[in-house]
């Protein structure tokens, strides 16, 4: 009986041993492959959110997002989202681009705010067979160099022109004074000026390049003036513009654009673009608009 006893605990002992050496052989093996396939993972995610920024600037929207694909493309999933992809977790990062009086990058909130560049990171987890939690990340900057700017900086043409030709046209306006070349808020013959006036542009064809992705623009505001912007889209329709999108500003339908960013989404797909600004002061001062631009890809 003693020496069957000696001989299960000899064999287990052994077959401990044996299984200990087998995994301890195993894990690198595993951990291994399961960095690799992390690193591909995270490779994909920067390839994906470039693409994503190559077909429209605009949808690079969400501080923390997953991936999805639809259409054959790939999209972010949406606000604070990740992406669970078997036993990998990836998640998309996008933060604003800083830069400071010569232009050198420069961490936020700094001199001005580059809107056409973005810093995109791409992070992945898991954990390996015992539990221990692995992470890879990546991070490029990214440019939105393949696009176009709609621009004006010259309304003294007057309104009536509700097709863009002339540069230094609009369609209509209210209690504004474009005489000089910008924008400012009408003076009345007290010395005063209107408290509140608004210019609608001409609509702007993009000629097939459908998604209006930035508004910026160049003013001065003193007092107790403002500028703001809206933008509406429409599809073409034979040469001319279709029905009009709704007016969008910064935080979607009917919000007005209180400083530079990106243009929603929902108006991607249309050819027409026209932007609508909308002037505010006290009557002592006028806030003046001399240049804005809309860019588009």
């Amino acid at each position: 009986m003693i020496e069957a006893i000696v001989a299960i605990a000899v064999f287990a002992l052994l077959a401990a041993t044996m299984a200990s050496l087998l995994l301890g052989g195993l894990n690198p093996w595993l951990n291994s492959r399961q960095d690799l396939t992390g690193e591909i993972l995270a490779d994909e995610g920067l390839e994906a959110a470039r693409a994503i920024g190559q077909r429209a600037w605009n949808e690079l929207r969400w501080p923390v997002s997953g991936l999805s694909r639809s259409g054959g493309e790939w999209h972010l999933a949406g606000d604070n989202a990740s992406e669970t992809i078997g036993d990998y977790e990836r998640q998309i990062t996008i933060d604003p681009v800083c830069r400071d009086f010569n232009h050198q990058l420069a961490a936020c909130p700094a001199v001005t705010t580059d809107w056409q560049t973005r810093l995109v990171g791409v992070t992945v987890n898991w954990q390996t067979a015992l539990g221990v939690t692995r992470q890879v990340k990546r991070q490029v900057y990214l440019s939105n160099w393949q696009s176009f700017n709609w621009q004006q900086n010259d309304w003294s043409g007057g309104d009536g022109q509700s097709v863009w030709l002339d540069p230094a046209k609009y369609d209509s306006g209210q209690n504004v004074d474009t005489g000089q070349g910008g924008v400012r808020l009408t003076q009345n013959e007290d010395g005063t000026y209107q408290t509140e006036g608004e210019l609608i542009s001409s609509a702007f064809n993009t000629v097939g390049r459908r998604h209006a992705q930035l508004i910026t623009w160049s003013g001065l505001t003193t007092g107790q003036s403002a500028i703001t912007w809206q933008v509406r889209a429409a599809a073409n329709d034979n040469g001319a513009p279709g029905t009009w999108s709704a007016w969008f500003g910064e935080s979607g339908a009917n919000t007005y654009f209180t400083k530079p960013g990106l243009i929603s989404p929902d108006l991607n797909g249309y050819d027409w673009l026209q932007y609508r600004l909308h002037l505010t002061g006290d009557g002592g001062d006028t806030p003046v608009v001399s240049q804005i631009i809309l860019n588009y890809k």
